[in-house]
Formats: structure tokens, sequence, C-alpha cells
């Protein structure tokens, strides 16, 4: 069976130096006591109010990452677009520069049509004004 252990009483000595202790101490203590309690209260307010605003501060800065992240993205896609319009412009340039250089030479045939044309109207009106 197990026994219960007592404790051991004070002894005088030791009473009384506590009693000397107690009667050390100030007298407003409790107003101490209230005023750093108080003074507590106010510091883990504006803990909980820096906190918060801390808080904030991080929910920003990762919003505002988010939003740098998809401007980066629409930069890149805007970059891929210009390079394929930049690419779509020059094959439209090689096409006219292709459609010029067509352009002039049915020019030039025209040009000598026009000549042979004259030529035989030429040969025609000379061949009916000879006979």
């Amino acid at each position: 069976m197990a026994t219960k252990s007592r404790r051991k009483p004070k002894s005088r000595q030791w009473l009384e130096s506590r009693v000397k202790f107690l009667e050390g101490l100030p007298d407003d203590l409790g107003a101490r006591l209230r005023e750093s309690q108080e003074e507590n209260e106010c510091l883990a307010t504006r803990c909980a109010r820096d906190l918060g605003l801390i808080n904030g501060y991080r929910n920003s800065e990762a919003t505002l990452r988010r939003d740098i992240a998809s401007l980066e993205n629409r930069v890149i896609t805007q970059q891929s677009s210009m390079a394929d319009l930049v690419l779509e412009k020059q094959q439209q340039a090689k096409k006219i520069s292709d459609l010029n250089q067509e352009n002039g030479i049915l020019v030039s045939r025209n040009q000598i049509l026009k000549r042979c044309l004259r030529d035989s109207s030429s040969i025609i009106r000379d061949v009916l004004d000879s006979n």
C-alpha cells in the first residue's frame, strides 16, 4: 500500500525570512502591477496591430508578385506575337517585292507588245496604202 508523503513544515527561520521579504516590498506594489498590466495590454494591442499590418504587407507583396508574374507572362506573349508579326511582315514584304518584280516584267512585255502593235499597224497601213 502506498503511503502519502507529507510536506515538511517550513522552518521558523524560513517563515521569518519570508515575512521580512514581504515587509520589504513597496506599498504601491499593487498599483505598479496594475500599471504594468495596462502597459502590457497596450503593448499586446500594438503587437497585434503590427502583426496585422505585417500580414497585410505580406499579402500585398504576394499580390504584387503575382501581378508582376502575370505582366511578365503578358510581355513574353506580346514578344512572341511581335516576333510572329515581324515574320509575317517580312513574308509580306517578300511577296510585294516578288509582285513588283513580276509587275516590272509585265510592264516591259506590255511595252514590247505596244511597239509590236504599232509596227504591225504601220505595216498594215503601208500595205493598205500600196493597194
